[in-house]
């Protein structure tokens, strides 16, 4: 029996904690419950203070919202830790959803999942205009530079990029998407078309290295150093 008590102290210090979050699931039509699956899931956080412990048991006060609840939770101490801990969870989280449907909270649950929905909703439609914004910027960036003396470094039937003269020493490489990549002088231009070929990330993640695709994908070193403003080395 003491060895039964001192599992469960070390499963309360080292596995269960002081706090646990439970979901609470999600009313429909008829009285009837879904425990969410896939989309916005509303959880809610437990605290947990020990009353008293036994040798397969403990006393603990729920405390969770507005409520204060103290109830004996039985533990399985044949299963393992993490087994227990579910089970713990799963039991709480039932006496949870009940004490607030016994307290007439069955709207406010609703509330909660349809806040959740608009805030997910929310939160994606920031993050698609801010990506909108961003892109419209650079293209905008684009729109400015399309006219100036332009070479395209890597093509493979379209330029995959294209570096833009800003006749002021400076010079904008483009990906296929006409997105800006890196604005440099030409010796920057040269770091990613000769010797070892620095990385170059285009629109997709991908990383090409110029230097090592074919020769036909590449300007000549004549039509670089041309459009680059820079003598030839011999």
């Amino acid at each position: 029996m003491e060895l039964n008590k001192k599992y469960i102290e070390f499963l309360l210090d080292n596995v269960i904690g002081s706090s646990i979050r439970v979901q609470l699931p999600k009313p429909q039509e008829g009285g009837k419950v879904a425990w969410v699956k896939l989309g916005p899931v509303v959880y809610m956080n437990v605290d947990l203070e020990v009353i008293e412990k036994y040798s397969r048991s403990v006393v603990f006060k729920l405390k969770f919202d507005k409520y204060e609840i103290e109830q004996l939770i039985f533990f399985p101490i044949e299963s393992s830790p993490m087994s227990i801990k579910e089970k713990l969870i799963s039991k709480i989280e039932k006496l949870v959803f009940k004490t607030l449907l016994d307290d007439g909270r069955r709207e406010d649950i609703v509330k909660m999942y349809e806040d959740k929905q608009k805030h997910i909703h929310s939160t994606i439609l920031k993050a698609a205009n801010k990506i909108t914004s961003l892109d419209k910027s650079k293209r905008a960036n684009y729109m400015h530079i399309k006219h100036l003396p332009h070479l395209g470094l890597l093509n493979f039937e379209g330029d995959l990029f294209r570096a833009y003269d800003l006749l002021d020493g400076n010079f904008q490489i483009v990906n296929e998407k006409h997105q800006d990549v890196v604005t440099t002088n030409a010796y920057g231009i040269l770091d990613y078309m000769e010797g070892a070929g620095k990385p170059i990330v285009n629109y997709d993640g991908k990383v090409w290295i110029i230097q090592e695709q074919h020769e036909n994908a590449r300007p000549t070193r004549e039509k670089l150093y041309k459009f680059l403003k820079l003598e030839l080395p011999t």
